[in-house]
């Protein structure tokens, strides 16, 4: 009996490692299309036949303990692929996360979030006709645009942190005169203070345009000589419900007496945030990103001799 005993620990030992290596190492990236059956089907059976698309995304996350999921901008490949469902009979929607591990025999799905409170935008079914609707197809939109091919040169072969395609309306000035209807593909580089990125791709039309954070910011106050750069980051990024702002000041620097705001694409200011960033030790601090209209942000964190900025995206 002890002999059956310790081959039974060592078959869940060795099932294991082999599920662990499987989802860490043996993972295989693939474009959004393609695990979208498996999403569907799980979203089917927690919330009926009446399910419907309304948006999908590939992150940067870690798949704690499996891992970490990475996005290709150029293959439209991503490790892990989240798709937003909404039931019209239940009115809830329901995320599913994707991987596609061959050792544990293909695609498999778990659906991860659900909510009863949703905006009539999160009701949209996304339309996948547009020519350009393909992970697949978003590299070959941006990679002539000038703001991408400068970003690419100071930052070779860094990836996206999200590839997100949704049913909500780029900044109004990003692309005036396109077809707002559609739904776009929105790329987010998150690196922090000026050097971030956003691009946008219409699905149907294949109209694109790249932001640089210090570049559409002209209007939100800038740096004095002799500032110092403090770090600003935003999670999750892009945003449609609970946000948070975390700062990482210089080495010595003074917290006290902080300022943080968040400013729309105009440099005007939309919300104070400074009170909670107070509140928490001039660390970080949270607001709503569902009670701001979808487009583009920033966060300015300003100190007596530092200060730092990121980009942040809402969207629905």
């Amino acid at each position: 009996m002890k002999l059956h005993l310790q081959r039974g620990l060592l078959a869940v030992a060795v099932f294991l490692l082999v599920s662990h290596v499987a989802w860490a190492q043996l993972s295989t990236p693939y474009r959004a299309d393609e695990g979208l059956p498996t999403g569907t089907q799980v979203a089917k059976d927690s919330l009926g036949n009446d399910v419907v698309l309304t948006s999908m995304a590939a992150t940067v996350t870690t798949l704690d303990p499996f891992g970490t999921s990475t996005v290709n901008l150029e293959t439209g490949k991503g490790d892990l692929w989240t798709y937003d469902f909404y039931s019209p009979s239940k009115h809830k929607v329901i995320g599913v996360r994707v991987v596609n591990a061959p050792l544990l025999g293909g695609f498999r799905g778990t659906g991860v979030t659900d909510s009863n409170n949703i905006g009539s935008s999160q009701t949209l079914e996304l339309d996948m006709s547009g020519q350009y609707a393909g992970s697949d197809k978003v590299y070959d939109r941006v990679k002539t645009d000038t703001a991408f091919i400068r970003f690419r040169q100071q930052f070779p072969g860094v990836e996206p942190d999200s590839l997100m395609l949704g049913g909500r309306v780029p900044p109004s000035s990003v692309l005036s005169g396109v077809d707002h209807s559609q739904p776009f593909w929105t790329i987010v580089w998150d690196r922090g203070s000026d050097s971030g990125m956003v691009c946008v791709v219409a699905s149907k039309t294949g109209e694109s345009f790249c932001m640089r954070s210090g570049t559409i910011q002209t209007a939100v106050p800038q740096s004095r000589g002799g500032v110092e750069a403090a770090s600003v980051s935003v999670s999750p990024n892009p945003a449609n419900g609970r946000v948070r702002v975390t700062v990482a000041v210089p080495p010595g620097a003074h917290r006290t007496g902080s300022e943080l705001v968040l400013y729309n694409e105009r440099g005007d200011r939309v919300l104070d945030l400074t009170a909670s960033f107070a509140g928490t030790g001039y660390e970080h601090a949270e607001f709503d990103g569902a009670a701001l209209p979808e487009g583009a942000y920033f966060c300015r964190a300003t100190g007596s001799n530092w200060s730092g900025t990121t980009s942040v995206v809402v969207t629905r």
